[in-house]
């Protein structure tokens, strides 16, 4: 198949034994790959209502057809398991160059089961894979930890590890990669942790076959010669955030943060910034090298911070000192931690402190008042070694604030147990839709809602965009390709079919799209989740947002506005008014029986 690497490995942890199969053309066609691919293989291969942690919970990397190839940023590969952290459908992706690498050896996947006896990594190595002794890696960072392998094994070869905070069993660790990437959101880092395997290291010097070459070539040459640096990076959106009134505050007690400019892409491209880093076969550089020069953070090194990590770290905790963000997201890397869990935990514990819930006897003697950094960074390492109270919040903030308990649960923002990201839902109406209505949870790359609204505006017009921006999210994540590469339907349908040889259309892509989070949607319905689990957090739904152009707003302008979005979503979507989807929704994706539709195919 053109576009395709052609095999899929199996790697069963328990019996240390391993399988090449080929991919199924009908599979390659239903689901194109990494998130999609993920999801076929995850819904049929995991029993439900199993716990994460369980050997029979399979994880899934994979990358999809663009990425490897000659397309301007088609570089990333996709976690697929269920979530430690919410019990949900995960997938979670990252750049740089491990997807290429992986395709370049000659797979479109791996899929890992069982758990391993003692520590192990997994060496691959074009046709040649095999498990190889971790134990002088376990304890490591994930910066010791490739920087072992790349000295003992391969200096070429692209690293994804976990660190401590995975062996730990922190429900929201990360898989790292080239150090500072990583796949972060919602405890992927944790299950291989709980499986025992400490990293995956791939060298391959394959390349993937198109269909079109020449005529790839030149439109992906064009692509790269109008595409252009981006200055700031991601740390560039933030002040569009706070003018916006978007910006997570002091654990989303607002939207604006009065110290904004101290944190924000320009501040840090004066200080910070040495030089742009740019993923594999990527003209937009996004990501920043940064290095502290002085004061207590000296020497620390990172290429970050993201957007994201500056908000939750930032803003959500009151901080606004630059470079205490910078260490605070160098610790969770080399833990191996997510930084918006992280800073939605440590918002929640500042919380409780300052309102008396939480003592200096209850945070091991750390004054978790808002704004301060230095009890920031200490809690950092608490929640990445699980030490004190640190072990509390490693379980997320829903559990966290079920054990905490005092009423802390009106504070926990969260939905379905994952961390909120960095972008109010108080400040656009509908905007609680991509948390509520998430198949992961408190995500926001799984579709987008945007526009201001006036007083007393419904978000009901907002929803049918909503269902085509999540359409097109799973296609983008299925692909390979970076969201930062903004395409139009038709743009990302031509590619496909320079790459694959096929003549889809976009509406036809965008029902793979449909597709794709149906099953997820059907994954999550198998373990017993319904619309009652589709809802936001009192702090979103309850109290207005205090600052700003949306001041006085609150996420819906009432309840029943809500409930009326939910049901024309599950209207659009072909689901029941309980959000199961129907029978003849799953006929008319190809998806009624998936298991027994493809178990002909790998």
């Amino acid at each position: 198949m053109f576009g395709y690497a052609g095999n899929i490995l199996f790697i069963n942890l328990s019996e240390r034994k391993m399988k090449t199969q080929k991919l199924g053309p009908r599979r390659a066609r239903s689901f194109l790959g990494g998130k999609g691919l993920g999801a076929s293989f995850l819904y049929e291969m995991t029993p439900s209502k199993i716990d994460p942690f369980s050997p029979e919970n399979v994880l899934i990397i994979a990358a999809g057809p663009l990425v490897g190839t000659s397309v301007p940023c088609g570089c990333r590969f996709v976690a697929v398991t269920k979530s430690p952290l919410t019990g949900l459908f995960l997938d979670t992706n990252c750049g740089g160059h491990f997807g290429p690498s992986l395709r370049f050896a000659g797979y479109d996947a791996l899929v890992i089961t069982g758990q391993a006896e003692k520590p192990c990594f997994l060496y691959i190595e074009d046709d040649d894979a095999e498990l190889r002794d971790a134990a002088h890696l376990w304890g490591r960072t994930t910066h010791e930890t490739e920087e072992i392998i790349h000295s003992e094994v391969n200096a070429d070869a692209s690293v994804v590890s976990v660190g401590p905070a995975a062996e730990r069993l922190v429900r929201f660790a990360c898989l790292t990669s080239e150090r500072y990437r990583n796949a972060g959101r919602g405890g992927a880092g944790t299950v291989l942790g709980s499986k025992k395997l400490k990293a995956i290291v791939v060298y391959g010097a394959n390349s993937i076959p198109v269909a079109e070459p020449e005529e790839l070539w030149k439109r992906a040459t064009e692509l790269y010669e109008h595409a252009s640096i981006d200055r700031l990076g991601t740390p560039g959106i933030l002040d569009i955030a706070q003018e916006t009134a978007s910006l997570p505050t002091r654990n989303y007690q607002a939207g604006v943060f009065e110290d904004a400019e101290k944190i924000d892409g320009e501040t840090m491209k004066k200080q910070l910034v040495v030089r742009d880093i740019a993923c594999f076969n990527c003209p937009k550089a996004c990501g920043k090298l940064v290095i502290v020069e002085s004061g207590p953070w000296k020497g620390t090194k990172l290429v970050g911070p993201e957007y994201e990590t500056l908000a939750l770290l930032g803003a959500n905790c009151g901080v606004n000192d630059l470079e205490a963000i910078v260490h605070a997201n160098l610790l969770c890397d080399q833990l191996g931690i997510d930084t918006v869990s992280t800073g939605g935990v440590t918002g929640f514990a500042m919380e409780c402190y300052e309102r008396g819930i939480l003592t200096k006897k209850d945070t091991d003697g750390l004054k978790l008042n808002f704004g301060n950094a230095e009890a920031m960074i200490e809690l950092v390492k608490k929640i990445g070694l699980r030490e004190g109270i640190g072990d509390v919040l490693a379980e997320g903030v829903k559990r966290a604030s079920e054990k905490i308990g005092r009423g802390s649960e009106r504070w926990a923002v969260h939905v379905k147990g994952a961390e909120l990201p960095g972008w109010e839902a108080r400040a656009v109406r509908g905007r609680g839709l991509m948390y509520a209505l998430n198949e992961c949870g408190g995500f926001h790359t799984k579709g987008w809602v945007s526009g201001s609204d006036p007083p007393g505006k419904s978000a009901l017009d907002k929803v049918e965009g909503f269902v085509n921006s999540q359409n097109k999210a799973a296609v983008l994540d299925s692909t390979g390709l970076c969201m930062f590469m903004e395409m139009k339907w038709k743009d990302l349908v031509h590619l496909l079919n320079l790459v694959t040889g096929w003549k889809l259309t976009p509406a036809g892509c965008s029902k793979i799209g449909e597709r794709i989070h149906t099953l997820a949607r059907a994954f999550n319905v198998r373990d017993g989740f319904s619309r009652k689990d589709d809802k936001l957090p009192p702090r979103l739904m309850n109290e207005p947002t205090p600052k700003g152009p949306p001041a006085g707003y609150k996420a819906f302008i009432s309840n029943e506005d809500f409930e009326k979005c939910i049901d024309k979503y599950y209207n659009l979507r072909g689901w029941d008014r309980n959000g199961k989807p129907t029978n003849e929704t799953l006929l008319r994706l190809n998806l009624r029986k998936p298991a027994e539709d493809l178990k002909n195919e790998t």
